[in-house]
């Protein structure tokens, strides 16, 4: 099996939402069950509101995971 590491940030002076739909990662096919997802906000709550603006912003995002050999 081989191992998948990403990692991402993102900042913003704003950042506003218009239709919110759900930021979810899901692990399908032959994933590992200690495969995860997570995410860090500074200043955004974890469910935001449409068309609210939010100032000073910044998401990590990490996602860790162990992927099935080919063949």
């Amino acid at each position: 099996m081989s191992w998948l590491s990403f990692r991402s940030s993102v900042g913003a002076e704003e950042m506003s939402f218009g239709e919110v739909e759900g930021d979810e990662i899901v692990f399908s096919g032959d994933a590992a069950e200690d495969s995860w997802s997570g995410t860090r906000r500074q200043n955004l709550p974890p469910a935001v509101t449409p068309h609210t603006t939010y100032r000073d912003v910044r998401i990590d995002l990490a996602i860790e995971g162990e992927l099935p050999d080919p063949g």
